[in-house]
């Protein structure tokens, strides 16, 4: 095989059984290709990567090779890549060359498998995922009803001014700061600069008040080039600026950036393209389903803030669901996580917020239906 090539650094690190990185100092990631250069070569390639239309990954059987080939097929698209089966006690095809000979390589390698992308598979076509691996919001007392993990969509609701874009702004934040997970932040409403960029900012450095101190901002311009990148209409583009239009930045987004975390918001900012003859709940229906695809197909978190109906006002913050967004049941259908953010008692006076979580797919591990309250500091914008 003439076209044979390997990684840069061969696999990530290794982690225990609860997904933390072994030997690896806090704080650090494996998948951070702004900090440690693990994946760039990727993105330097990319011209000459995205002419190839086959390719079989052949990384270590282990659970960082797994991760890697996990990494590798979802920023070199999922349709063109397969994975290769090592007999028994072969971990790569080094093992194989020296147990089995030439030939069982040159068999392994040519009866490469593609990845599932849709359809009907016998279980020995199916190739062993990366362990779900939930991570904390960042709200300690939050961790017993919500864990985050990937690919996933989460859906966020709320009132208007009680929260929602306040708290996902410190959601991400804590991710990228915890985690190490890079966020592309699609937002519609808000200008990025100063007020979503301020916002994150604030969060990241944890400081009680808005007046940033000496050196501040040179730390949270180095910590947004790091782990946000944002996607925003053209001004004077023509091309609308639609869901279709939202993925294929958020693709450039996973490749060139290695996004982990898609944030939409709000949804009804996008330029909504429906058919004539489609209605506005079929419309959602398949936009959402696009945009879980798009999850899946590049291991990504999609969180996505939609506004409720304005009949859902009459209802107690207890009582709203993800039904009440407007449009479309599909919000609820779809999602695997739903968060409503909402003030307790009078949103003009009162800072207690309930963060009420109304859908979780797999509970227990990654949560369970609940609520936790937290404080909002008005002078801040955080949630404490």
């Amino acid at each position: 095989y003439a076209y044979a090539v390997s990684v840069p650094d061969g696999a990530p690190p290794a982690r225990d059984g609860f997904g933390n990185l072994i030997d690896v100092p806090e704080g650090v990631d494996d998948i951070d290709p702004a900090n440690d250069e693990k994946y760039r070569y990727i993105a330097n390639n990319w011209d000459r990567l995205k002419k190839i239309k086959r390719i079989v990954i052949a990384t270590d059987a282990d659970e960082p090779g797994r991760r890697l080939a996990a990494e590798l097929v979802r920023r070199l698209g999922r349709v063109r890549c397969s994975f290769v089966s090592y007999p028994e006690g072969c971990k790569d095809l080094n093992e194989v060359l020296i147990g089995y000979g030439a030939a069982e390589v040159n068999r392994i390698i040519g009866s490469a498998l593609p990845y599932p992308v849709s359809g009907v598979y016998a279980y020995h076509d199916l190739p062993q995922e990366p362990e779900l691996c939930p991570k904390t919001t960042g709200w300690d007392k939050l961790d017993e009803y919500l864990m985050l993990y990937h690919p996933a969509l989460m859906v966020v609701t709320g009132f208007a001014g009680q929260g929602k874009t306040s708290w996902t702004q410190q959601l991400v934040s804590n991710l990228a700061r915890i985690h190490g997970w890079t966020t592309a932040i699609a937002s519609f409403e808000m200008r990025i600069k100063p007020y979503v960029t301020n916002a994150i900012g604030t969060a990241m450095l944890g400081i009680a008040s808005k007046r940033w101190g000496d050196g501040d901002q040179a730390t949270v311009d180095e910590f947004l080039d790091r782990n946000f990148c944002f996607i925003a209409p053209e001004p004077d583009c023509e091309r609308v600026h639609d869901v279709s239009w939202l993925l294929e930045k958020a693709e450039v987004a996973v490749i060139r950036h290695g996004a982990r975390v898609l944030l939409i918001d709000p949804w009804n900012e996008i330029e909504h393209s429906r058919d004539a003859r489609e209605s506005t709940t079929e419309y959602v229906n398949r936009a959402l389903r696009e945009i879980k695809d798009f999850g899946r197909r590049f291991d990504v978190l999609v969180i996505i803030v939609a506004h409720p109906t304005k009949g859902a006002t009459s209802k107690s913050p207890e009582e709203v669901t993800l039904y009440d967004i407007a449009d479309s049941a599909a919000f609820q259908n779809k999602a695997d996580l739903g968060v409503v953010v909402a003030r307790l008692g009078d949103p003009a006076v009162d800072i207690e917020t309930g963060i009420f979580v109304k859908k979780v797919r797999y509970q227990p591990s990654t949560g369970k239906i609940g609520s936790i309250e937290l404080v909002f500091d008005r002078e801040t914008g955080m949630f404490m």
